[in-house]
């Protein structure tokens, strides 16, 4: 199944540590702050615990400023059924988006 992972993140670090975790996992960037790429249940789930971990020993050393932050992170796992409709729309042309088919030996 195809995962979208969106993110607004103020903290640099925190930031860059999502974008390595989402590239660990196999994900491909398609925006700044939007990642894609399939993933199995288990691994989705895996991704969601990294990102917790992530988040929660940030908050544990917020100091300030660093609490107004943006700090919001999102996945939306998207079937294969739906993901045949997805559209990228582009200045020269409107295609199907084209899904990544998921490794058989990465993510048991």
């Amino acid at each position: 199944m195809q995962t979208l992972v969106i993110f607004d993140i103020g903290c640099t670090r925190l930031r860059n540590a999502v974008i390595n975790t989402c590239q660990d996992f196999g994900l491909d960037r398609i925006q700044f702050s939007v990642f894609q790429g399939a993933l199995k249940e288990a691994a989705r789930e895996r991704l969601t615990a990294k990102f917790a971990s992530l988040i929660e020993a940030h908050v544990q050393k917020e100091k300030g400023p660093q609490r107004g932050q943006a700090l919001h992170i999102h996945l939306f796992p998207i079937c294969s059924e739906e993901m045949a409709k997805a559209l990228h729309l582009s200045r020269k042309s409107v295609a199907p988006v084209v899904s990544l088919e998921i490794p058989k030996n990465l993510f048991v």
